[in-house]
């Protein structure tokens, strides 16, 4: 099973990011600290949340979307919803989910006492200088990415991953999972 993970360039890494339609990759992205969130031109929640959603679904990426349906004045369907594709393979989910359940039970999510009988994975980040922080997780039907920071980047007082984001994503979740 480390196998599947061990065969992963850095190209073939950001490959699996622009199959889940990240806007901001550029060539400058292909390098190992790019899996560490080191991006030229960052990401947004929403490709955070929908990355995860992926991870969740075993391996299947469907862009987020909020619409359910759009009928005409006849009852035609006319919203057609986006089409799926398989990103990851079926056990490297299993294995992230697994690597990821330990952030949140031992890691540096530890301090925001998950204690649903739901499971959740997640991961934390924070940006140099703590201007960004980042929690993004997953729950068997859930998948939600928090960020808290400045447009204009600014440091925030004992902000991390762990920290803020961590508690709104798990004041949130607890609401959806109940």
């Amino acid at each position: 099973a480390w196998q599947l993970f061990c065969e992963i360039t850095p190209e073939a890494g950001l490959s699996y990011l622009e199959n889940m339609n990240f806007a901001r990759v550029v060539p400058d992205d292909f390098y190992p600290a790019a899996s560490l969130g080191g991006f030229t031109y960052g990401t947004t929640t929403l490709e955070m949340a929908n990355a995860y959603s992926c991870i969740a679904n075993k391996g299947v990426f469907q862009q987020a979307d909020c619409i359910v349906s759009i009928v005409d004045k006849y009852g035609v369907e006319l919203y057609e919803p986006w089409e799926t594709r398989q990103v990851y393979i079926s056990e490297q989910t299993e294995l992230m989910i697994d690597i990821l359940k330990g952030v949140i039970e031992k890691g540096t999510a530890k301090k925001m006492h998950w204690e649903s009988p739901v499971e959740a994975a997640g991961k934390t980040g924070t940006t140099n200088n703590s201007r960004d922080g980042w929690f993004a997780g997953i729950t068997p039907d859930y998948a939600m990415a928090v960020w808290v920071g400045y447009d204009l980047p600014r440091q925030l007082d004992q902000l991390s991953g762990g920290t803020y984001p961590a508690q709104i994503w798990k004041n949130s979740m607890e609401v959806l999972v109940a």
